[in-house]
């Protein structure tokens, strides 16, 4: 099996199968797999009418659920399921329920929280009516009120204040703790190439001076990915405020936004929860049955 470096090259074949097999998760979709692939040791196997991923981040032998045609996924799984260590993660409940009609009985499933993503309604986030959203309501206010933010689309032109803001974020943070992944390479070439992952974002700047951004990737005809949301300072409310800014200008074209996961981070869980998901695309690991 020959395994290759994900390169923009295939975005065309891997963004078709895609959509014509309808898998809408983010981290399926090819901005992810591009913009992850050194972090998480991603590798591309690219059949006829299929492609699957390799994850060293997941396990020795752990693959994404394959995406594509029903008998080349069928021969795939087959042809790798005797295989040592060999387990497949990113899986659908749609395709845990094909795995259990196709093989019954062989397989575990396993809840991964970890790797759920939150998606959220744009118009509620936009018209924040009701006791849920009232917290969001004082912060967006509260922005407007005390600081006169300024709103630019994300451009050749400022795009160094993105980056600046992304490594601004980093140094306040520090270094993430053991067993969780940082994002900053996948921010910043995000930022540097989004002409060509079909990428846009916004910058909120306060005084003049650059403080959030948020930006991201068209990810199915309703839902829009936000993959970078950063901040310089920790301002109360400034990164919700930068994200339904990101929302105003996208809502003729987009119903949803997907926030990705939450990397298994309490702090992030807990931001992502409190912002009201609508649902969440829930994700499943397959490891073969043991006796």
């Amino acid at each position: 099996m020959i395994l290759q470096k994900i390169t923009c090259k295939e975005k065309e074949k891997i963004e078709y199968l895609r959509r014509s097999y309808g898998h809408d998760l983010a981290v399926h979709a090819f901005s992810s797999l591009y913009l992850w692939q050194e972090q998480l040791g991603l590798s591309l196997y690219m059949g006829e009418r299929m492609f699957c991923v390799k994850s060293v981040w997941h396990g020795s032998n752990a693959w994404y659920f394959p995406c594509g045609e029903e008998s080349e996924v069928r021969n795939f799984i087959s042809a790798l399921k005797k295989e040592k260590d060999f387990k497949m993660v990113c899986l659908r409940w749609k395709d845990v329920l094909w795995m259990q009609k196709n093989y019954p009985d062989e397989w575990n499933y396993i809840p991964d929280e970890m790797e759920d993503e939150y998606i959220y309604s744009v118009r509620e986030h936009l018209e924040l009516k009701g006791r849920a959203y009232a917290n969001m309501r004082t912060q967006v206010h509260r922005v407007e009120r005390d600081y006169k933010p300024e709103t630019r689309m994300l451009d050749s032109l400022n795009e160094e204040d993105a980056v600046f803001i992304i490594r601004k974020w980093r140094r306040r943070k520090g270094q993430p703790s053991e067993g969780f992944l940082s994002d900053d390479q996948v921010n910043e070439t995000l930022i540097r190439m989004r002409r060509e992952l079909f990428g846009e974002g916004v910058i909120v700047y306060l005084d003049g001076s650059p403080v959030s951004v948020v930006a991201g990737v068209p990810l199915s005809k309703d839902t829009f990915d936000i993959i970078v949301a950063k901040s310089t300072e920790n301002l109360q409310g400034v990164s919700y405020y930068a994200k339904r800014e990101l929302m105003k200008k996208i809502q003729d074209r987009f119903q949803y936004i997907n926030l990705e996961d939450d990397m298994g981070i309490p702090g992030l869980r807990r931001m992502k929860k409190a912002m009201c998901p609508v649902r969440k695309n829930r994700l499943w690991e397959a490891k073969v049955e043991t006796e």
